[in-house]
């Protein structure tokens, strides 16, 4: 949204109807770069996704494919519909790319990578595929610290040398060849885990994640990377095991279709329970969102829930609660926002802790405008009814 335009809301009205939810962008994102690992010839590197959202997180990404020769484009006539042809990709380290591909696309290829997070999910592909990698550092969203260290250390364990330097702002080193290791997570990271995934099943040998994220999306990476031949058991626990490919990664044979986007979901759940509404949500799997369904119901929701749907209908007044933010499968950071805003029409006062990002408090002033009554500490947020 540009800074001169607005959100004029018209509010005090109960949100009833039905709606669709759109693909995950944090399960495109990873699916998406994922697609860089084939270079199979006789069409093994094309890729057909089914659901893409198409956002500016995802316009960006492919900016940032395209830059390195990759093919990538929306269908004008299938929403959603993404056709990616990764064969004929190159890498920005020194020591294997053209010097004139170097020349005219790695200024562009800079620029969009600082600018986002995702990018960093390219240091799993490019190791696998090249052996090398040159990446600035990733910039994106300001909630808190997100070091790459976690990146460095678990690529380093499976025989990469990467290092950043300093001068330049990028993550480089190179590997002759990945091979699998046990590691622990010191602490639980979905895009650490990711990277590593893509990383371990080109590596020589066997792979054991332990402390890896359980988020639903680093489920659905694993669920299209053995459609690219990819041998990982554990998907969704805190251990996953990725055995030595058994032939070169290639694409599947159907497309692939990004599961539902909890987070969006969440959000129309939340406002429809703020505003005391009757509202359905389809396209989502319900398990994604098991924590928040229950919390939604403490509040006193009502909640029922089909194969890919959930309706939320609230009658009566809300309830107070106590919550902190965790790791899937607990209650995810990325609805705490609008938990907080929910807090503020229940009747009593209500406790969030929040855990994963602890910067993530930039709502709380505009609340308090609107005449929340919110005390903030050190880790804790007490709301009450405004």
């Amino acid at each position: 949204m540009a800074p001169t335009e607005q959100c004029i809301i018209h509010g005090g009205k109960r949100l009833e109807g039905r709606v669709q939810i759109y693909g995950a962008k944090n399960s495109a994102l990873p699916v998406i770069v994922a697609a860089l690992m084939t270079s199979s010839p006789n069409n093994g590197s094309i890729h057909e996704l089914l659901n893409v959202p198409d956002i500016s997180d995802v316009r960006s990404l492919l900016r940032l494919l395209s830059a390195m020769g990759c093919q990538c484009s929306f269908s004008p006539e299938k929403k959603g519909y993404l056709h990616i042809n990764s064969e004929n990709i190159h890498s920005f380290s020194t020591n294997f790319s053209p010097p004139s591909l170097l020349s005219h696309n790695s200024d562009e290829f800079d620029m969009i990578a600082r600018k986002i997070r995702g990018s960093v999910l390219l240091l799993g592909p490019m190791l696998a595929r090249f052996g090398a990698v040159r990446l600035p550092l990733p910039g994106g969203c300001s909630i808190g610290d997100r070091p790459v260290d976690l990146f460095l250390k678990s690529l380093n364990a499976l025989g990469a040398n990467l290092s950043i330097d300093y001068e330049t702002e990028c993550i480089v080193g190179s590997c002759k060849q990945l091979v699998g290791t046990t590691f622990r997570f010191e602490t639980v990271s979905v895009c650490a885990t990711e990277v590593v995934l893509m990383a371990a099943v080109v590596a020589k040998g066997q792979t054991v994640i332990h402390n890896a994220a359980r988020e639903p999306d680093v489920v659905e990476l694993v669920r299209f990377l053995k459609t690219l031949g990819a041998r990982i058991e554990g998907e969704g626990t805190s251990t996953i095991t990725i055995k030595e490919a058994l032939t070169p990664l290639r694409s599947g044979k159907e497309t692939f279709a990004i599961r539902g986007d909890r987070i969006e979901a969440g959000t129309y759940l939340f406002a429809a329970a703020a505003t005391g509404g009757d509202v359905v949500v389809d396209g989502v799997i319900p398990s994604d969102l098991g924590e928040v369904l229950k919390v939604l119901e403490a509040m006193g929701c009502e909640m029922s829930v089909a194969k890919n749907s959930i309706r939320l209908r609230r009658f009566g007044d809300m309830k107070p609660v106590s919550i902190r933010t965790e790791p899937f499968p607990g209650f995810p950071t990325d609805l705490q926002a609008l938990l907080s805003v929910c807090c503020t029409q229940a009747a009593g006062t209500s406790k969030i802790q929040e855990l994963i990002f602890l910067g993530r408090t930039g709502h709380i002033s505009q609340i308090q405008k609107l005449g929340g009554s919110i005390n903030i500490s050190k880790i804790d947020k007490d709301l009450e009814p405004s």
